[in-house]
């Protein structure tokens, strides 16, 4: 291994880095029990031109990534330049296996080198880290159903996720409840909420926001419907326990068409992490 200047040791559950005065610093991420091998390629290595001129392509490419794209599996799991740039995909085949070829003499069998150049051609990052996983309400009504959830909390508090075990009301959280049962005014103070009334049913573009129905019985009484992740809809009557079923006994695929009794559908409304309610 070449002699590498001002060298800071970290230790990291994945690998051993540091940093270097000068040349190319490759970390190789294949072990799980015991710490990556990393070594300094100097600046007069003969493949040293070759390997900046494919890696400088994939940066300009975005094909060097942050280490939250690392590949969740055993083996092979590409390369970390510096401290920090994963390089793994097959768009950065050429660069991968350059950097194979400078890996330091009587550090790893030849046997296993072979494989880990067959894995090139397999072995891709993890989805981009800046596409989040949309978050929609799973259909798990048991937490609600026990006691006391099931007599503390009702509809709104259903819908909206939030177990606050207070019979939450529209904009009781705001300081202003609802002024009459109707559906202008039961919207307005779940609005006061936070709650964002939609035009029509569609996905938020906010990963993080999810939708509910309102649907109210003038003059009686409201409700709330949450869509799932099932792409259907549930509801917890008052007191009663949550289900998925509407009066007629029939999975609710569709509020405004659903069996609810008096009730009228009013609006589909969004819901964020920034509503309040109680």
């Amino acid at each position: 291994m070449a002699r590498i200047n001002k060298v800071c040791l970290i230790l990291l559950p994945f690998f051993v880095f540091c940093a270097v005065s000068d040349g190319l610093l490759v970390t190789l991420l294949c072990f799980s029990g015991r710490p990556n091998i990393w070594w300094n390629i100097p600046t007069n290595h003969k493949g040293l031109g070759d390997i900046q001129t494919s890696l400088t392509k994939a940066r300009k490419e975005q094909r060097t990534y942050s280490l939250k794209r690392m590949p969740l599996r055993l083996g092979y799991r590409g390369f970390v330049i510096g401290i920090g740039e994963l390089v793994v995909g097959t768009a950065s085949k050429k660069l991968q296996l350059l950097l194979l070829d400078t890996i330091p003499k009587n550090q790893l069998p030849d046997t296993y080198i072979v494989g880990l150049k067959k894995a090139v051609d397999t072995v891709e990052p993890m989805a981009d880290d800046d596409r989040k996983k949309r978050f929609i309400p799973p259909y798990r009504p048991g937490l609600w159903n026990v006691w006391p959830a099931v007599i503390t909390n009702n509809c709104y508090n259903y819908a909206t996720n939030r177990m606050t075990f207070t019979f939450a009301q529209p904009g009781r959280a705001a300081g202003q409840i609802y002024a009459a049962m109707t559906p202008d005014a039961v919207q307005a103070a779940a609005e006061r909420d936070g709650l964002v009334a939609m035009e029509q049913l569609n996905l938020p573009e906010k990963s993080t926001d999810f939708v509910v129905a309102l649907v109210v019985e003038r003059a009686v009484d409201f409700h709330w419907f949450v869509l799932n992740e099932n792409s259907e809809w549930s509801h917890k009557p008052g007191q009663t326990p949550a289900t998925n079923l509407d009066n007629s006994g029939n999975e609710i695929r569709s509020v405004p068409d659903c069996d609810m009794g008096g009730y009228v559908f009013v609006t589909y409304m969004k819901v964020s992490t920034a509503v309040v309610i109680f």
